[in-house]
């Protein structure tokens, strides 16, 4: 069994230290990554409504618990749940506590505070399924600054957790100074760089500095970069569907990392983190400010730039092919009627701009000056 540990977010309230996620693309496997877990002794499991698999993970949970030979019940776990963002927050807390098939969910957090919905008056309906015992703690992810600012200024309770895209290449320290300097809890997701990040600089396996502090403790890439959140004092959730896998990842209680090999670690960020889906704002559907949204808006202007400037060079192509067709055609309606009254066979006319044989095609007698041979003889 694994060592697992834990940290009070609330007054008599331990969240572990480690969840498992039930998201992203392997949000399909949600009953594989549970049960894997939960085998292995983790408690924290992390799902959302966005995900739509809380059926499975409400089976996969009953089901273990339901083992003839498991002593674990439903206290013994912690469960956290996300609603899409800020609006109807009471409907969609209520309807994610029906999928769960759960009279309270241990962690609600509000997903995204930017895609909808006047997120202090969410906050409010949020603070009522706490006050109800259906909720035991309540936080947000993807806040930064301005977004938790509002926020705590009408919270009765703030928030117990805040979490946001951070791995030991990728951080926002605004985000975290200013949660942690209220007392809200830093949780992080994606703490090993997954969804293809590492084409953005985020490659954590293959980082020589994390390569050589893992090789001395005789540890995994990815084990060194949990240790590193870990030991900060946070708390993160992250995605395995193999139980070896996860058995090795969350191996990481048993070293310590020395400061000096913390500060190296702390100097690799190399940019804030980066967003995963656009938002209405400049930061990520996490919450962190990142001027890649910046990179994303430059990049829609100049497709869409692009975009109309190609329309208008084929308006122009296609309006002059359009006005050549034409010319022919009244050329050729001008020849028909002259090649009437005339017999002679080897014909010239000319309709003002260029003297043409009954085919319509230029006369070969045509000189450089524009008159016939005939007519310079």
């Amino acid at each position: 069994m694994m060592n697992m540990r834990t940290k009070q977010i609330a007054p008599g309230v331990e969240m572990p230290v480690l969840s498992i996620g039930t998201g992203g693309i392997e949000r399909m496997y949600a009953n594989e990554i549970i049960t894997n877990w939960l085998e292995l002794g983790g408690r924290g499991i992390d799902t959302a409504l966005n995900y739509k698999n809380q059926e499975n993970v409400r089976d996969s949970i009953v089901a273990f618990i339901s083992k003839p030979n498991t002593t674990t019940t439903r206290k013994d776990l912690f469960v956290t749940t996300k609603v899409p963002n800020c609006e109807n927050v009471g409907r969609t807390v209520k309807k994610d506590l029906q999928e769960l098939d759960m009279e309270y969910i241990d962690l609600v957090l509000i997903h995204n505070p930017r895609s909808g919905g006047n997120c202090t008056q969410a906050w409010t309906e949020l603070e009522s399924f706490f006050a109800s015992n259906e909720a035991r703690t309540i936080g947000v992810s993807n806040f930064d600054k301005k977004d938790l600012e509002p926020i705590l200024r009408i919270a009765k309770v703030k928030p117990h957790v805040n979490q946001i895209r951070l791995n030991v290449l990728q951080n926002n320290p605004d985000t975290i100074d200013y949660s942690t300097q209220h007392g809200i809890m830093i949780q992080s997701y994606s703490p090993l760089g997954r969804n293809n990040t590492s084409s953005r600089g985020v490659d954590i396996p293959g980082n020589p500095t994390i390569q050589r502090i893992a090789s001395i403790h005789n540890v995994t890439t990815y084990q060194i970069a949990i240790k590193w959140i870990v030991q900060h004092g946070w708390i993160t959730t992250f995605q395995s569907s193999s139980k070896e896998h996860q058995a090795v990842d969350a191996n990481v209680f048993s070293f310590t990392l020395t400061s000096n090999e913390m500060e190296e670690l702390d100097g690799l960020s190399n940019f804030p983190s980066t967003i995963l889906l656009p938002s209405k704002s400049s930061s990520d559907n996490k919450g962190n400010k990142t001027v890649c949204w910046e990179c994303f808006r430059g990049g829609v202007l100049i497709f869409t730039t692009t975009i109309i400037l190609m329309f208008l060079l084929i308006s122009l192509i296609l309006k002059k092919c359009c006005h050549q067709r034409k010319r022919r055609r009244k050329q050729k309606r001008h020849y028909k009627k002259q090649s009437d009254n005339d017999d002679d066979d080897d014909s010239v006319v000319d309709f003002g701009d260029g003297l043409y044989n009954d085919d319509g095609s230029i006369s070969d007698a045509v000189n450089e000056d524009g008159f016939t041979s005939a007519e310079t003889e």
